[in-house]
């Protein structure tokens, strides 16, 4: 997930505010590939800049086994999109991997995307 925002910061350079915080209680949990960076991966592709700047902010929080990620971006404009093929993917690998123990939910505003993931019980 670093790596992949130090990537985005090289490639958009002084166009990009960023803001990422990671708390992690328990280093050892197991967090499924590519349930992250999906989310992480949107913010900056479907992100839009104001002001010359994209701005992502990324939360990721684990504790007792309980995952809490937030990611908001700025957008530009109404978009009336609610969601690609990579969110849908990723909803039915949280109904496959976690069900009835995740929450998924997406915040759509005139300037700002945001989705806020949970999922209790990691492995």
């Amino acid at each position: 997930m670093n790596d992949y925002i130090d990537l985005e910061k090289f490639r958009f350079r002084d166009s990009l505010e960023i803001e990422s915080k990671v708390e992690l209680d328990n280093s050892s949990a197991m967090i499924p590939p590519m349930l992250l960076l999906p989310i992480i991966e949107n913010a900056f592709k479907h992100g839009g800049r104001i002001n010359g700047k994209l701005k992502v902010d990324v939360q990721t929080k684990l504790q007792s086994n309980r995952l809490d990620c937030r990611v908001t971006n700025s957008i530009s404009g109404i978009s009336s999109s609610s969601g690609g093929i990579g969110q849908e993917n990723l909803i039915k690998r949280l109904q496959m991997l976690y069900p009835d123990q995740h929450m998924f939910e997406v915040i759509h505003s005139d300037d700002q995307y945001s989705v806020h993931l949970t999922v209790d019980h990691l492995w």
